[in-house]
């Protein structure tokens, strides 16, 4: 694992979509973090666990972009922004997580980040 550090990467999805091109775009999303064996959470957040989360996600950027990707819970990148660094073979730099990643544990002490809302 890398020197003590830990990157939490969550993706923010819906499972509820009808939409053809979130849904790809959220698939082509995990293929590529597996890929990569870059570790995420996913987090539905058309859950009505998560209906708070979907409020902020809304807030923080003007407008609901799903999927969307979060680096240590601040926004990162849509499935686009994704695709580029794949094309551009920067991934890793592009989300600022070295190679070997080691996600922070959920069960840590809640907070306000978004990461705690979805628990």
């Amino acid at each position: 694992m890398a020197d003590n550090k830990e990157v939490l990467v969550t993706l923010y999805y819906s499972s509820v979509s009808g939409s053809s091109v979130i849904k790809h775009d959220q698939q082509e999303l995990e293929i590529i973090f597996g890929t990569h064996k870059i570790p995420y959470k996913a987090v539905d957040i058309s859950l009505d666990e998560n209906s708070e989360v979907k409020k902020i996600l809304h807030r923080e950027n003007g407008r609901l972009i799903i999927p969307q990707v979060h680096v240590r819970d601040e926004f990162k990148a849509s499935a686009e922004d994704i695709r580029y660094a794949v094309e551009d073979n920067d991934l890793f730099g592009f989300l600022g997580v070295p190679e070997y990643t080691v996600i922070k544990s959920m069960s840590s002490t809640p907070g306000t980040n978004l990461a705690d809302l979805a628990q």
